[in-house]
């Protein structure tokens, strides 16, 4: 008896073993056909444009001052939208309309600056899908996935979402000509070609420097096509659509420049634009500028701490992108016959990123972040195909490559997103006085009254004032020639802040206080400790606006 039921109690054991295996890889088969499930796919794609876009509304209405480059393009949609008269208002033949002409058009359909930000909250999200798109265009839609989830996250893209440059549209209209160029080159697509030429118009109408592109785009051309793309009809139909859009800049220049190439690219003349250019050290100096873009400060200030500067990972990221476009130098031939879509792939996205970086590091006039935000979708991409060629090496192992991948994923978003945050909440109030006081001037001035701030362009925007600067043709005007211009043009009111000081001559600082017959301050903004950041003067005496 005692032994039947020992017998089945070791049994019923055996049993509730059998079924705790079988539920065991019940679930791992279950999960196992859940990752591989291509429906899983279509929903990382949703949910990285909801994330991206839940992202972005945090960051797209901030109410921020306006910068110098952003109130250029803004006065110009109001002169364009609102038909306002600003005679010190010049369009800058070396930046392109076309973003002052749509802001205008907002403005004329009764739009204020909560729609203008609205149209860089859109060029956003769009960044962000174009990237997928290229990804899985070039690639695959795991390549798209992690190269979308890179530019989501990226504070820089995020910090521009927020600011109405022209950075962030050029970026978005980028990406398309990038991709249809891609689709309409490497497909012999007629109607992808004709998408190319119409975001290539739009995207020279935008941003001048957009030039540069043309170097990676015609890689592209000649490694699928070598020298026969001569005869490919559909290109030159993209090339005749993209200079029909952009033909009203150039109808402008024509009309208002004699040389409008020299005055459109720089090149030539008495301009300083390229002075410092062909400086090669800098291409080792800017490497701290692009490891900020990769990897974030304050990654960067860790690693400092084990000895690895910011140059030294920036270089170590170079090396990785050379080492996984390694086959494009040792099939270089087969890239030159054109018997590799694969290599095209890779000297693509090769030239590409480096452009960017090679320019402006080297045109000596200067470089940020948002000069070079092109490279970085394509690094997005090079690394994605990267990590998931790696998936191959941990074939036995696929969910230590997983589980590894998610925790560099939340890594890189973690330090990302605080950034973004960081620096958008430190730069929320920057030239705050210079907005407050344009509002105060536009509240005590009429349409007709002049004001002089070297802050002129911000000014111009939010007083709706014509206002001129410190400036005449020959450089920095100097007292005397000052005090002549204000007798000619009579301005009602002068601003003199600590913004701008690399352009503002010394004897404005103290102006009013060795000129009480002449000026009188009427309005101030302080600092929070009580020091003066900007001050509003009126003329009076002779000086006295009529």
């Amino acid at each position: 008896m005692k032994e039947n039921i020992e017998k089945e109690n070791d049994e019923v054991e055996k049993l509730d073993k059998e079924i705790n295996k079988n539920e065991l890889e019940d679930r791992k088969d279950k999960l196992k056909g859940f990752l591989t499930n291509k429906n899983l796919q279509t929903y990382l794609i949703i949910a990285l444009i909801v994330f991206a876009i839940i992202l972005r509304l945090f960051y797209f209405n901030v109410d921020q001052a306006v910068w110098w480059d952003s109130a250029d393009y803004l006065a110009g949609a109001k002169v364009i939208g609102q038909d306002l008269e600003l005679n010190h208002y010049e369009f800058n033949p070396r930046r392109p309309f076309f973003l002052s002409a749509f802001w205008g058009f907002l403005y004329l359909i009764g739009g204020g600056e909560t729609f203008l930000r609205i149209s860089m909250l859109l060029f956003s999200i769009a960044g962000v899908w174009l990237t997928y798109l290229l990804g899985k265009e070039i690639y695959n839609k795991n390549v798209g996935l992690l190269a979308g989830f890179a530019m989501a996250v990226s504070w820089l893209h995020l910090f521009h979402t927020a600011r109405l440059l022209s950075d962030l549209p050029a970026l978005a209209i980028w990406l398309s000509v990038a991709y249809f160029s891609y689709k309409g080159i490497m497909n012999k697509d007629k109607k992808s070609m004709i998408f190319a030429g119409i975001s290539l118009g739009f995207l020279l109408f935008i941003r001048g420097s957009s030039l540069i592109y043309f170097f990676p785009l015609l890689v592209l051309v000649l490694g699928k096509d070598n020298w026969k793309f001569f005869k490919n009809k559909y290109l030159w139909l993209a090339l005749l659509i993209a200079l029909v859009i952009m033909s009203p800049f150039w109808i402008w220049l024509s009309m208002n420049y004699d040389n409008p190439f020299q005055k459109f690219t720089g090149i030539g003349g008495d301009e300083v634009r390229f002075v410092g250019s062909m400086d090669f050290g800098k291409l080792w100096s800017n490497l701290d500028m692009f490891s900020s873009v990769v990897f974030s400060p304050k990654f960067l200030a860790i690693m400092s701490g084990l000895f690895l500067s910011a140059k030294i990972l920036g270089l170590l990221v170079f090396f990785l992108v050379l080492f996984l476009s390694l086959d494009v130098f040792l099939g270089f031939d087969l890239l030159i016959k054109g018997k590799s879509k694969g290599l095209v792939k890779k000297i693509f996205l090769l030239t590409w990123m480096f452009t960017p970086y090679v320019f402006f590091s080297l045109a000596g006039s200067g470089i940020e972040p948002r000069y070079v935000f092109p490279m970085f979708p394509a690094l997005f991409i090079i690394l994605g195909k990267g990590i998931m060629d790696l998936k191959l090496k941990f074939k036995k192992y696929k969910y230590v490559w997983l589980g590894l991948l998610i925790v560099l994923l939340i890594v890189f978003g973690t330090f990302q997103l605080g950034h973004a945050s960081a620096l958008t909440k430190a730069k929320k109030d920057s030239y705050r006085p210079v907005k407050e006081g344009g509002v105060w001037l536009y509240e005590h001035t009429d349409e007709n009254d002049i004001i002089v701030s070297q802050s002129h362009y911000q000014n111009m925007y939010y007083s709706e004032r014509d206002t001129f600067d410190f400036h005449g043709e020959n450089g920095k005007l100097t007292e005397e020639e000052f005090n002549l211009k204000v007798k000619e043009l009579r301005p009602k009111y002068m601003v003199v802040s600590v913004f701008e000081p690399a352009f503002t001559p010394e004897w404005v600082y103290s102006y009013g206080e060795r000129n009480k017959d002449k000026v009188v301050p009427v309005m101030g903004y302080n600092d929070g400790s009580g020091n003066p950041l900007l001050l509003i003067f009126e003329f009076i005496g002779e000086y006295k606006s009529e």
